[in-house]
């Protein structure tokens, strides 16, 4: 089966002062946090706002499916480093099965004894946008010119048509 995984996250900055040399020094450190994640398998996609409606979900997968150590389901995940850094908290990782090109960039990792996570920007060495102009019957809407990036989103945060649509 197809799946990807792709969450969307809004970061925190807190207030700062510029040092001499133009640098930004904040009062604390900048943080962030995922509001929206969807999960696609084949033509379906899976919509959610929480990490405890992620590993729900998750679970659910797991038994439908009936996957297990041995019968796994394959994830893409584009620039699999930026989701890890958020999901790794919330799933059970098979620290055995983590493969990383650097320190906090892995290329794939297993977990919860079902799913396989890899990294398509690792494999494909191309931006989502050029992976998908490469890619047959695949269309890619990149919203840079009306999609707010700087706005503060919750998992409370309604959201427009515009933004699930990204």
């Amino acid at each position: 089966l197809a799946c990807a995984f792709d969450i969307e996250t809004t970061t925190i900055e807190p207030p700062y002062t510029l040092d001499k040399n133009g640098k930004k020094v904040y009062e604390y450190s900048p943080y962030g946090f995922m509001y929206h994640w969807q999960f696609c398998i084949e033509d379906m996609v899976f919509f959610g706002r929480t990490w405890t409606e992620f590993v729900i979900f998750l679970e659910r997968v797991k038994s439908v499916l009936e996957l297990n150590s041995n019968r796994r389901l394959v994830v893409y995940v584009h620039n699999l480093a930026f989701e890890f850094q958020f999901m790794k908290e919330f799933i059970e990782l098979e620290e055995e099965s983590l493969f990383a090109k650097d320190k906090r960039k892995p290329m794939k990792f297993s977990c919860n004894h079902a799913f396989e996570f890899r990294c398509s920007y690792f494999l494909s060495n191309m931006s989502l946008l050029k992976f998908c102009e490469n890619s047959q019957n695949c269309i890619h809407y990149k919203l840079e010119d009306k999609y707010n990036y700087r706005k503060i989103r919750t998992p409370k945060t309604p959201m427009s048509i515009l933004e699930l649509a990204y």
